[in-house]
């Protein structure tokens, strides 16, 4: 995956770009252009963040993420991020994740 000048500036198109990296684990390269985002249109960018969180064991962003949620909403919101985890192959966040 490589990103040129016309995607630079581009939210819509970097947020995907986060989630690819993250689901290949490439973790740093993931964060550091989910966090870069002044905008995420597409909210893959917040799914990397919190995804990132949880491989460290940081419970803030999850509980954010989830703090006034209605639960189908919770529950959406955590089959994404253990499908995350899964396919970058992170099995100890994977398991963090499902205990909280």
């Amino acid at each position: 995956i490589q990103s040129g000048d016309w995607i630079s500036n581009r939210p819509e198109l970097l947020a995907p770009l986060a989630l690819a990296y993250a689901l290949q684990g490439k973790w740093a390269t993931a964060e550091g252009i989910a966090d870069r985002l002044s905008t995420d249109p597409t909210g893959k960018a917040i799914l990397v963040q919190i995804a990132a969180a949880a491989r460290r064991g940081e419970a803030n962003a999850l509980q954010k993420a989830l703090q006034d949620q209605p639960p189908h909403l919770q529950q959406q919101l955590r089959q994404q991020l253990q499908f995350i985890l899964k396919q970058s192959g992170d099995q100890k966040a994977l398991l963090w994740l499902q205990q909280q």
